[in-house]
C-alpha cells in the first residue's frame, strides 16, 4: 500500500508549493514546541524564586519579632490583640499569599506542600483577633484570602484523611512552641551576624521543638 505517491512530485519550482508549505508547518510546529518549553522552564523558575522570596520573608528578623511579639501576648492573655500591630504584619504576610494563590502566580499544589499547617495553625491562633478586628474596622471581608487559605488547606487534608482537630488545648501548646521556636531562631541569626561559632547543639526543648516543626 501506497502512502504518499512522489510520482511527479516537485520540491523546486513550479509545483513545489506543497513542499515549502509543509515545510513552513514544521518549521513553525517546532518553533512553538520550544517557545512553550522556555515558558513551561520559566514559569517553573519563577515559582521557585517566589517560594525562596516568602522563605526569606517569614525567617526575616521582622518576622520572626514580630511572630514572637504576638504569640508572647497571646499566651499572656493580652486582652486586645487585634490592636497589636504584629496582628497586621503576619496576617498581611499569608494575605499576601493568598493574593498571589488567587492571581495564579503560585499553584496550589506549591501553597499546600510548603505552607500547610502553618497556614491552619497561624489562622486557628489569630482568627479571633481578626473577626475582632474586621468589626472594629467594619470590614467584614478583612484578610478573607488568609481565610480562604485556611479552608483550601484544611479540605485538602480532610481529602488526604489526615485533618487535624486545632482545640483550645492544641493551640495553647503550639504557641508555647511557637515562643521558644521563634526565639531559638532569633538567638542563632544574631549569633551569626556577631560570628559567635555554636559550642554545642540548642537545649532540648528548643532542639525538639525545631526537630519537630523546623518551618512553622
Amino acid at each position: 500500500m501506497t502512502l504518499v505517491n512522489w510520482n511527479g512530485s516537485t520540491i523546486f519550482g513550479p509545483g513545489s508549493e506543497w513542499f515549502w508549505s509543509m515545510a513552513q508547518f514544521a518549521v513553525v510546529a517546532v518553533t512553538l514546541f520550544a517557545i512553550y518549553r522556555q515558558v513551561r522552564a520559566q514559569g517553573s523558575s519563577n515559582a521557585l524564586q517566589r517560594l525562596n522570596a516568602l522563605d526569606d520573608k517569614w525567617a526575616s528578623d521582622r518576622m520572626l519579632r514580630s511572630r514572637l511579639s504576638l504569640v508572647q501576648a497571646i499566651r499572656a492573655g493580652h486582652s486586645d490583640i487585634a490592636s497589636l500591630p504584629m496582628l497586621g504584619i503576619v496576617g498581611n504576610f499569608y494575605e499576601g499569599l493568598g493574593a498571589l494563590h488567587r492571581d495564579g502566580h503560585m499553584p496550589t499544589r506549591d501553597v499546600l506542600e510548603n505552607w500547610n499547617r502553618r497556614i491552619q495553625f497561624w489562622w486557628a491562633v489569630l482568627a479571633p483577633a481578626i473577626q475582632e478586628l474586621r468589626a472594629i474596622d467594619n470590614d467584614p471581608l478583612g484578610l478573607e484570602l488568609f481565610e480562604g487559605l485556611n479552608a483550601l488547606a484544611r479540605d485538602y487534608d480532610r481529602r488526604l484523611g489526615q485533618s487535624i482537630d486545632i482545640d483550645g488545648a492544641t493551640r495553647a501548646s503550639w504557641v508555647d512552641e511557637e515562643v521558644v521556636r521563634t526565639t531559638l531562631l532569633l538567638r542563632m541569626d544574631q549569633e551569626s551576624k556577631a560570628g559567635v561559632v555554636p559550642t554545642g547543639p540548642p537545649t532540648a526543648a528548643g532542639a525538639d521543638t525545631l526537630k519537630r516543626d523546623p518551618d512553622m
